[in-house]
This record gives C-alpha cells, structure tokens and sequence, in this order.
C-alpha cells in the first residue's frame, strides 16, 4: 500500500508541475545545433586502406607461404577478403534513428482512445488501464499501479520547427523539478525526441526509485510531452508501453 501511495504521490506532483506550466507560453531560446557526426572524416582516412588490398594480395605469391604470419604482424593488409570488411563497414552511413530502437512488443489498446476536451491532443488508452482526472490532467495508472503515463503539453510563442535537441530541451525544463531527475542521451523519433530517464521519490522516510521515458513531439501551435513512469517492478514493461503509445499521440485533425 505505502509503494502505491508513493506511486501516486509521484503522479501528482508531476500534474501539479504540468498544471502550472500548461498555460504559459515559452518563447524558444537558442538551442545548440546538433554536432555534426565525424564520420566522414574518419572514413576518408581509412579509405587508403581500403586501395592497399590489390598490392597486398600481389606479394602474397612470392612468399611461398611461409610469409603470410610475417604480414599479419606487420600490419599490412590480409590478402583475404574479409580484409577488405572494415573498411566497408566504415564507409556505411550511421543507420538511422528508427533503426536503433529496439522493437518492442506492441499492448493492447482499448477501442476509444482519450481525447482531450479542448482538442489540443489524443492519446491511446491501454486496454485495462484507469483513467482519473487531477485538477484538468489526465492520468491513466494500471491496474497493480505500479505504472502510469500522462500528457503535458507546452504552448508555443513561435510556431518554428523545432529540432530533436531542442524538443528535449523543452522536455527537460518541463519535469526538471523532480526529484533526482537525470535524462539520458536523446533520441530524434518521428515529429519529436525520446528520452530515458531516471529519478526517486521520497516521502517521509521512504525514498522509491522510479524510471521511464519521455517523449516531446511537435504539433502545430504547442509542444505534447508524453511522460510514462513506472516502479522498479515495472521497468521491463516501460518499452512495452512507449512503443504502444508512441503512434497515438497527435493532434486531433482540424474540423
């Protein structure tokens, strides 16, 4: 029961945050650009490499063998095909920000998602979570408890696009308040960012750790923060719950 209480109290100090937040609009400050990968770089130094193969193989003939250990401790080039493999793989383009998420299984949805009353959002409604409203804040909890997720939203001053490192940025000022918040590396989804985090929540004498991922995604005119929240006992269905909810979260199509 007191990790349930902890649970909830969690949720209501991040409405709390949300609610003050919500009706103030945010003026974007300059965001650092992401840093241009170096990968282009480090592959148009290994490309001679890659050129040396042909006069490698040629002088493996003339060794009569015995040579072949010399030339692999020497460093140069195996006359082998796979020696050619590193180089390749160098030359490949980083893979793409949907590649590196590992997939995750997908839950089910109830038939009707939640729609916001203003028309400012929509979001899935897993199948079998409850939904309460605190102070005009939708929290959708499971049933143990142990997991919730809700959706903030952030006015926006200046209807720019607005990159994944500035969507986190957005993400980040929002929940930053919580207790022992630290975010991990970002990630570019669709329309917005994913972010890691991890925190704790302490009340009274009990401190209660606590994980889960954000997500900040761009629709026109305001920011949507999904926050999804989960226990130490919850943590391996959070992935679950974000690649389920993910897709659902838009804004309703204009009448």
């Amino acid at each position: 029961m007191k990790r349930t209480q902890w649970f909830i109290g969690l949720i209501g100090l991040t409405a709390a945050v949300m609610i003050l937040l919500q009706g103030q609009p945010w003026y974007l400050p300059v965001y650092a650009q992401d840093p241009a990968p170096a990968t282009p770089d480090a592959v148009s130094e290994e490309a001679p490499a890659a050129e040396e193969v042909p006069e490698a193989a040629e002088e493996v003939p003339e060794a009569a063998g015995e040579a072949s250990a010399p030339v692999a401790e020497e460093g140069a080039t195996d006359e082998s095909p796979e020696a050619a493999t590193p180089a390749t793989a160098a030359e490949e383009p980083p893979a793409s920000p949907e590649a590196t998420t590992s997939p995750a299984p997908s839950l089910a949805l109830a038939e009707e998602g939640y729609q916001d009353p203003g028309q400012r959002f929509q979001v899935g409604l897993l199948a079998d979570y409850t939904q309460t409203m605190l102070a005009g804040v939708p929290i959708f909890e499971s049933p143990d408890r142990t997991l919730a997720y809700t959706v903030a939203l952030r006015p926006r001053a200046a209807d720019v696009n607005l990159n994944a490192g500035a969507l986190s940025q957005v993400a980040i000022d929002t929940f930053r308040t919580g207790e022992g918040l630290q975010v991990g590396a970002f990630e570019p989804v669709t329309d917005g960012a994913r972010l890691p985090w991890t925190g704790t929540l302490t009340m009274g004498r009990n401190t209660q750790p606590m994980q889960g991922v954000m997500l900040a995604r761009q629709v026109p005119g305001r920011v949507l923060l999904l926050l999804i929240a989960a226990t130490a006992e919850a943590a391996d269905q959070v992935e679950a719950v974000y690649a389920t909810l993910e897709p659902t979260l838009t804004a309703p199509d204009p009448a």
